[in-house]
């Protein structure tokens, strides 16, 4: 409460008593007894509604927080616990910046996944003071720039990883396998009859995300580009596709050969078949892993993927910004503030633990805070100990591409799939022109 606020019904009580003696004053010489009372009640009313103009500065404001990450509403609902002068609301939308885009001023704050697209740029205020903290990764906050200012802040990210059955004389690994070593150690899990496979470590294209997940390993950067063109790295795309050929062709005996035992085999759930010595890992992540059943992740051991040292930062990051039209700005901040708070943050996850919240570290991922990394996450997630990535290496995405959710999942990674396969000659670029023709439609 600014000292403004606090000083403000005193002020008030003080012109009342300047007003009080004037009005004195004035009765005294010229009205009766009975014209004195009417105006003193006059003047009592007006005090009453002095006071409740001036008493609203004082009371609680309400924010509006549009998100699309669930969480979101177990955490305000601490913070309006906690919170003495702000109230927070919570309102669900699928995707908050079109959101935004057709109603401006419809949130205080925006919390969600995927707001780092380059459209964020015309919709929120510039927040450079409250990103100015040496205790969140700077690789981070670099990523949620946008248009060459600091518009959103980063909360939490995930990183991709795979599990694997627990052989720890075999994982010499460390906390993070680099992609060439993971496809050497699948291929040392094969084993065949005299017809068939009976073991396969793994084939790429039995996950589709672990196909785009490769691509961003070997550096594709998909981003957002002068007048809206998508950008990617050409070479790091063949790059993929010439390791992920090589993997089925060299190793698994080809396309035919995966696709069959993947009929054969894959009927049940990734982390049975690991854990049982079927296949020798699965693609997962960070928030995906640790959400599952303390029993099942007994069996499994976790390694976050690498590539020549870097580790990808999954395109989920949780970023938080406040609206150019924010009615509270002022407000939001308080709630953003909150929220980069690492002792909160402890408070949210030992909470969310007792109520079996099925949620991993904050926001179901690392956060951005270093402190809550290095000391809150381990102690709620003791299988971190020993197996935390190293946060110095983090690759963060750039500034995507508008709509970029949808049309990486009906564009990029089925061309992947697609290239890998052989089946489809048409470039990345005629496959997103078509889409963008039928979505205009």
């Amino acid at each position: 409460m600014s000292v403004l606020q606090t000083d403000r019904p005193a002020r008030v009580f003080n012109h009342f008593g300047t007003l009080c003696s004037r009005v004195a004053g004035f009765l005294d010489r010229h009205v009766s007894l009975r014209s004195i009372f009417i105006v003193t009640a006059a003047v009592l009313v007006l005090l009453l509604a002095a006071l409740a103009v001036f008493g609203a500065n004082d009371s609680e404001a309400s924010v509006t927080v549009v998100t699309n990450e669930p969480l979101t509403a177990f955490y305000i609902e601490r913070f309006n616990q906690a919170s003495s002068r702000v109230t927070a609301f919570v309102e669900y939308s699928e995707e908050p910046l079109s959101m935004l885009e057709s109603e401006p001023s419809s949130a205080d704050i925006v919390i969600g996944r995927g707001l780092t697209e380059a459209r964020a740029d015309g919709l929120f205020a510039r927040i450079d003071d409250t990103a100015d903290r040496s205790d969140i990764y700077s690789a981070l906050l670099s990523s949620t720039r946008v248009g060459g200012a600091q518009r959103l802040i980063p909360l939490s990210y995930d990183i991709p990883a795979v599990m694997l059955g627990r052989e720890p004389d075999e994982n010499p690994h460390g906390a993070t396998i680099e992609l060439s070593e993971l496809r050497t150690l699948a291929a040392e899990h094969n084993e065949r009859s005299d017809t068939r496979f009976t073991r396969m470590g793994f084939s790429p294209l039995w996950n589709e995300e672990f196909l785009y997940t490769t691509a961003q390993i070997f550096g594709a950067r998909f981003r957002h580009g002068p007048g809206g063109r998508i950008l990617w790295s050409s070479n790091a795309l063949e790059e993929t596709v010439e390791f992920l050929q090589e993997w089925s062709r060299e190793h698994n005996e080809g396309f035919e050969a995966e696709e069959e035992f993947r009929e054969r085999y894959l009927n049940q759930p990734p982390e049975n078949l690991v854990a049982e010595g079927r296949i020798r890992f699965w693609p997962t992540s960070g928030a995906e892993f640790f959400s599952k059943p303390d029993a099942e992740r007994e069996r499994l051991e976790i390694r976050w993927l690498a590539h020549e040292g870097s580790i990808p930062v999954s395109e989920s990051m949780v970023s938080a910004g406040i609206p150019r039209q924010a009615d509270e700005p002022e407000a939001a901040r308080e709630l953003l503030q909150w929220l980069l708070t690492p002792e909160v943050q402890g408070e949210l996850m030992a909470e969310a633990d007792q109520q079996n919240e099925p949620a991993f570290g904050f926001f179901d991922g690392f956060s951005s805070v270093r402190e809550v990394n290095r000391r809150i996450i381990p102690s709620h997630r003791p299988q971190l100990v020993g197996q935390k990535p190293g946060f110095a290496q983090l690759q963060p995405p750039d500034t995507l591409p508008d709509n970029w959710n949808r049309l990486r999942s009906s564009v990029v990674t089925p061309w992947i799939a697609d290239i890998v396969r052989g089946r489809d000659g048409r470039s990345l670029r005629e496959r997103i022109r078509r889409f963008a023709a039928e979505q205009a439609e």
